[in-house]
């Protein structure tokens, strides 16, 4: 399944932010100062961080876990 552009491209503009925020001020930014940072909305910085996490989670969860062979 490939990957919209759109959403790569925001996604790596708000992970930029997030080390930026890190780097400078050795905290977790808030949605609202990420919303700061990039010039986006603070629903589309939610909505990327939502995407790009169910994005990672689907990709590397388990296809089966055989929990018989105890």
């Amino acid at each position: 399944m490939a990957i919209p552009t759109g959403l790569v491209d925001a996604a790596a503009t708000v992970n930029r932010a997030v080390v930026r925020h890190r780097a400078r001020h050795g905290t977790e930014p808030t949605d609202a100062e990420l919303a700061a940072a990039t010039g986006k909305t603070v629903e589309k910085v939610r909505d990327v961080i939502d995407a790009a996490a169910v994005r990672f989670e689907s990709t590397e969860a388990p296809v089966f876990v055989d929990d018989s062979a105890g």
